[in-house]
């Protein structure tokens, strides 16, 4: 400062400032340099806490992602443990936990955010395979039904072609033909169960015109008598 000297070579615990440094002889304390012009920084200020997006896990990718959205910068460098540090603002192939995430100035290291806690969720899990009740086409309603009885509930979509969900259990109208059922998620529909085949079938041929055999009344027998000769079998009623 011009004015107080010492033998020490260090000036510590130094504001922020401009400083006119000097050097004397202690022989002859009139005998002074010129003057070193030194400025002295303010205190950096620690970054804002940090704002990030969030992929969770799923089905398809099972593990999570951070990326930090603020602050972005050259000065910066990120943290999702609060001691190791990068330059990158992505942290991926996280697995399921709590993470702390911090910035720091990469010209004072000691300048360190306050934490953003940001949970990765676990790797959520396909639904069980389904089970369903069919009704088959009839001669009366020439058409089928797959109505689904297992999983259940507001979390689920059900498909009979693996490509086009819905959230009723029910298809109707269905043609001959096999399908296949299953279910997913909808908080994430990469989340598909193991598929249940089920099979609609034809709609039944109605009997052809019977034929018969017929005995007349008789004065002995004063009634007829009709015998179907065709079709015959445990599966037709006349």
């Amino acid at each position: 400062n011009g004015t107080d000297y010492q033998a020490s070579v260090d000036f510590d615990g130094l504001t922020s400032g401009t400083y006119s440094v000097t050097a004397r002889n202690t022989s002859d304390p009139t005998c002074v340099s010129t003057a070193l012009s030194v400025t002295i920084n303010d205190v950096p200020n620690a970054p804002a806490t940090p704002t990030a997006d969030v992929v969770q896990p799923t089905c398809a990718v099972p593990s999570g992602k951070i990326s930090i959205t603020a602050p972005l910068g050259a000065g910066f460098e990120y943290s999702i443990d609060g001691t190791n540090y990068q330059e990158s603002e992505n942290f991926i192939d996280l697995i399921a936990g709590t993470y702390s995430v911090t910035a720091r100035n990469t010209s004072d290291p000691t300048c360190v955010s306050t934490a953003l806690s940001v949970t990765i969720n676990d790797v959520p899990n396909a639904p069980a395979t389904p089970t369903a009740d069919v009704v088959q086409p009839t001669c009366a309603v020439p058409s089928g039904k797959i109505s689904i009885t297992a999983p259940l509930g507001a979390g689920f979509e059900y498909s009979i072609d693996g490509t086009n969900y819905q959230d009723s259990e029910d298809f109707i109208n269905l043609i001959a033909g096999t399908y296949s059922v299953t279910a997913r998620n909808t908080s994430d529909p990469t989340c598909v169960s193991t598929a249940l085949s089920v099979t609609i079938n034809d709609v039944p041929n109605a009997p052809a015109t019977p034929t018969a055999d017929v005995v007349q009344p008789t004065c002995a027998v004063p009634s007829g008598k009709i015998s179907i000769t065709a079709p015959l079998g445990a599966g037709f009623e006349y």
